[in-house]
């Protein structure tokens, strides 16, 4: 059954309608939670691994990610700075 939903999702990501869609979804909610959106199709999974890892209590206060950190941010995620 693990092996199915890797299956799903490279289907769905093959669609360039769906990706496109779910690139724009995705890119709109890291604008409102203060992230700059500058993400290609191919980096959606490490980003929603990192988005996962927060929920899961990982500290957002660095960006980038220092090496070795946990979660690792994905490079095309820039924060943008406090004022």
């Amino acid at each position: 059954m693990s092996g199915v939903l890797p299956q799903i999702w490279l289907r769905l990501m093959s669609d360039p309608a769906f990706a496109a869609r779910l690139r724009a979804d995705f890119a709109g909610t890291l604008r409102r939670e203060g992230y700059i959106e500058g993400l290609e199709v191919q980096e959606l999974p490490a980003v929603f691994a990192w988005h996962r890892a927060l929920q899961d209590g990982a500290s957002p206060h660095w960006l980038p990610a220092p090496a070795g950190a946990t979660p690792p941010l994905p490079a095309a995620v820039v924060a943008r700075s406090p004022s």
